[in-house]
């Protein structure tokens, strides 16, 4: 009888537990998937702004290699 009782429990148990693991499975693959998003969108902004750092050094060497350019002449 002891055995019945627990076998009983068990498959109550697995009867509420078994949906609620499949839910949580599928909570958590929603979770991984706006993850991902999140980490694409912030990939692609810093790589936004590395290129604007790029353009703006690449602008700030050539105004100071047109200024030494200017320098050099100058004295000629």
């Amino acid at each position: 009888m002891y055995f019945v009782d627990l076998e009983q429990k068990q498959n109550s148990q697995m009867a509420v537990l078994y949906p609620w693991h499949n839910q949580l499975d599928k909570d958590f693959s929603g979770l991984q998937n706006n993850q991902n998003t999140k980490l694409h969108e912030y990939h692609e902004l810093r790589m936004e702004n590395i290129k604007n750092i790029e353009r703006y050094l690449s602008k700030l060497n050539l105004d100071q290699f047109e200024k030494e350019v200017g320098t050099q002449a100058a004295k000629m």
